[in-house]
């Protein structure tokens, strides 16, 4: 008995691990992922800057003022969506030039309720954002088959959720800070 409780013990541990080092790169805080306050042209034919990257974006085609439209920018990065008063506001598809496309709602220029965000690595999360984060209810899918269905909180996998691994094992129970944490069960 003692030594079934030993592997366990080692099995949540390792689990933890491989948790906590497989959500890391999904942080959606850095640069790389923050398409906050991007903001639109005063007029249809006039540039704005476009927020936290320094470019000037140029209203493309449609009403970028009050309406839809498509903005560009000179970094490659593309918005096509609803814009109210100048500010990237309602549904919405950012295109980054890495590949990456975030369709969903926006709020003041952040990704703000439901939406998707893809990678050109196959990871994908649709779900609940708030302020450009994953937050609320959420599923994330790793490109070797690991999927996460659960809760996020500032992007990262917090509070109750299933970690499905490749192999069809899973953990399902309390995640902090990306990784299972509290009471849960390995299967």
């Amino acid at each position: 008995m003692k030594m079934n409780f030993v592997i366990i013990i080692i099995l949540v541990g390792i689990l933890g691990l491989i948790i906590k080092f497989s959500m890391a790169p999904t942080d959606v805080a850095d640069e790389r992922h923050d398409v906050s306050q991007q903001a639109a042209p005063t007029s249809s034919d006039e540039a704005a800057s476009s927020g936290g990257y320094g470019a000037e974006g140029k209203c493309i085609k449609g009403d970028c003022l009050n309406g839809k439209g498509v903005m560009e920018y000179p970094n490659g990065k593309q918005y096509s969506g609803e814009f109210q008063e100048g500010i990237i506001q309602g549904q919405g598809t950012f295109i980054f030039p890495n590949g990456e496309i975030y369709t969903g709602a926006f709020n003041k220029g952040e990704p703000n309720g439901l939406g998707v965000h893809t990678y050109p690595t196959g990871e994908k999360y649709e779900g609940a954002f708030m302020d450009s984060l994953y937050h609320g209810k959420g599923a994330q899918i790793f490109p070797d088959g690991r999927k996460y269905v659960g809760e996020f909180s500032k992007g990262r996998a917090k509070g109750m959720g299933t970690l499905t691994l490749a192999n069809g094992e899973k953990y399902v129970g309390e995640f902090t800070d990306g990784m299972g944490n509290g009471k849960g069960k390995y299967t």
